[in-house]
């Protein structure tokens, strides 16, 4: 069974540090400290706007994505080979808590930024009775869908690079350890099923 994800509300309430946000000429610069409240009278620019915009999309794209793949193996495969994932799904729950009090930090008050009042525009929808063992085609679905994790997560990374201090950076590599370990852990099972595990590995294949 899938663990649920701590609620929106939840989420806000865990205490988490804030971080101020200064701008300088063009460039904007991120100093990350414990305990520092947005000032109330502080205004963001337009590139801090811009910059929230790209890192709320990109968040939500790779929470989404991170459901539905969590989703995937856990209707086609036996649900204790899914911990991985729910150790991700922590992981980005954080990371999105987080980057929104940051967001807050910088004068940026957008409630939806990081919680759309919309359903997931990428849904899983189970099938009943699967039995293994999976075909080809199947794991080459798994395989493609924990790629757009890592490349959700690269994105992401891509986004806060120098604008964000350390923790948050090692949050999001620590997410992409944990999809390459729920790879690491598939490899023997599609061996076992479809004779080969580099099927897990899309991009690899495609750059060799």
């Amino acid at each position: 069974m899938i663990d649920e994800a701590p609620g929106k509300e939840e989420e806000r309430n865990r205490g988490l540090p804030m971080t101020s946000i200064s701008d300088s000429s063009n460039n904007i610069s991120m100093n990350a400290g414990p305990g520092v409240m947005p000032c109330a009278c502080r205004i963001a620019t337009p590139a801090e706007m811009a910059f929230w915009i790209e890192v709320g999309d990109a968040t939500i794209a790779l929470a989404e994505q991170h459901a539905y793949t969590w989703a995937l193996l856990s209707d086609l495969l036996p649900k204790k080979l899914s911990g991985r994932m729910r150790t991700g799904d922590r992981i980005v729950t954080s990371l999105r808590s987080n980057l929104e009090s940051v967001m807050y930090a910088s004068g940026i008050h957008d409630p939806d930024r990081f919680y759309p009042a919309r359903p997931p525009e990428k849904r899983y929808l189970l099938r009943p009775g699967r039995q293994p063992p999976l075909t080809e085609e199947e794991w080459r679905e798994i395989g493609e869908e924990l790629e757009k994790c890592l490349s959700g997560a690269d994105a992401l990374s891509k986004l806060l690079s120098g604008m964000v201090r350390a923790p948050i950076l090692d949050a999001v590599t620590k997410y992409r350890s944990a999809i390459l370990r729920a790879k690491m852990q598939l490899e023997p099972i599609a061996l076992k099923q479809i004779g080969q595990w580099g099927i897990l590995y899309p991009r690899e294949a495609t750059t060799s």
